[in-house]
């Protein structure tokens, strides 16, 4: 391992640890970006794996991290090389990984999903490029993935299919089904069923379709660019039901069960004044436990608040008090969490919860030279239009504000 990467990881891992208190961010630090994007845990909680972003010779670079999670020490990092971000990371088992990387397009730098693979073991072996969509890892059938394809040129309106297939997506290749329309986007249920086909015409008018009995049934029609939609938020742990997102004309969205054998919904959450900000996943992120409202902080509502992972998010959420927060990973045994924080003073930080010691350690942070005392705290406020409808926005005062007298 490369003495600079052992700095940059530790720095990431350890800022927080030993806050500097420093002046007020000057605009360059404000405008830098993250030095850590995503943090993730391997299925057995063996293995942390965390992006690092460590430019070389003035070029942008972002390398993945793995870190023994039970001494918290680097082991080794991986590069993708050619500018790219790692966008996203999935495990097919305990010590493999799928990779989804990202490149910069235009003036801008925009980022976006390179179409290939990068499949790699922990260790740095067996590293491939391999193609085609990911629809889901199935994490309790680790020789398998389900993989879309498409039938002709993407250019072209082809139709796509899905397949169970071996993760180097060559050997034992099994077809689940055929789309039911051209180009459209698959997804799974928790466990591991295909569920779902979407597609957004080239007039952006929705269609969703749900696969039930080893048939595909519409779900719903957007009509026009200007009708409701509706977002697929997941589904329950045996796939029996989905959690859905309904745009309602003239009002907030609500959030609906729908229970694919008899096609009936049924309303959870809704709120007079305000959409969902985000859905909560469970500790393992494969089902939805509940929705976060605004305004100011986001805080769950959750499904079942009875539910083991709603009490320990509920209890996190109380630690901080000022923060989002949220799981990204869980371990396959429940025991270890990945939590990220976030608010209007810190960027975002990632902790790792152990159900068992009951600990709550700091991993990264995404932009550890950024010191949380040293920044604006942001307040909602509340304003009335002229016709009595309420208003919410955000104020930032100064850190320097005395309340009650004009900020210099």
């Amino acid at each position: 391992m490369s003495r600079a990467f052992s700095i940059a990881l530790a720095a990431g891992m350890l800022a927080a640890t030993a806050a500097v208190h420093a002046a007020p961010p000057t605009l360059d630090a404000l405008l830098k970006p993250d030095r850590t994007t995503l943090v993730d845990l391997s299925p057995d909680g063996a293995y942390l794996v965390l992006t690092v972003r460590e430019p070389k010779n003035g070029k942008n670079r972002v390398l993945l991290g793995v870190v023994d999670r039970a001494t918290m020490k680097p082991v080794r990092f991986l590069d993708p090389g050619q500018e790219e971000e790692i966008a996203r990371v999935s495990w097919v088992s305990d010590r493999r990984m799928y990779l989804r990387t990202a490149f910069a397009i235009g003036d801008f730098r925009q980022y976006v999903l390179d179409g290939a693979i990068v499949a790699v073991n922990v260790d740095g072996t067996r590293e491939e490029r391999l193609g085609g969509w990911i629809v889901d890892t199935l994490p309790d059938d680790p020789g398998h993935v389900l993989q879309a394809r498409c039938e002709g040129a993407w250019h072209e309106e082809c139709r796509s299919y899905v397949d169970r297939v071996e993760p180097n997506l060559r050997g034992g290749r099994e077809r689940v089904a055929e789309g039911p329309a051209t180009l459209v986007d698959y997804a799974a249920d928790a466990a591991g069923n295909l569920r779902f086909a979407e597609r957004d015409s080239h007039a952006r008018v929705q269609t969703i379709w749900y696969r039930e009995g080893g048939q595909w049934r519409v779900l719903h029609e957007q009509g026009d660019d200007r009708g409701p939609r509706v977002y697929v938020l997941g589904t329950t742990r045996d796939g029996s039901a989905a959690f859905l997102q309904r745009e309602r004309p003239g009002a907030t969205d609500v959030v609906e069960r729908f229970e694919f054998a008899t096609g009936t919904r049924t309303e959870l959450l809704s709120d007079p004044v305000h959409d969902p900000l985000a859905v909560r996943l469970s500790a393992d992120g494969r089902v939805p436990i509940g929705v976060a409202y605004g305004p100011g902080v986001p805080r769950a509502r959750f499904f079942d608040p009875d539910h083991p992972d709603a009490k320990l998010l509920r209890a996190l959420e109380k630690q901080f008090p000022e923060d989002a927060v949220r799981f990204t990973a869980g371990s396959r045994d429940g025991r270890h969490v990945l939590v990220e924080v976030e608010g209007n003073r810190d960027p975002g930080s990632f902790y790792l919860y152990d159900r068992e010691a009951k600990s709550l350690v700091l991993v990264a942070r995404r932009r550890e030279w950024l010191d949380p005392a040293a920044m604006a705290p942001t307040e909602v406020v509340e304003l009335k239009a002229s016709d009595g409808t309420a208003m919410h926005g955000y104020l930032t005062l100064p850190v320097a504000s005395t309340p009650g007298r004009k900020p210099p």
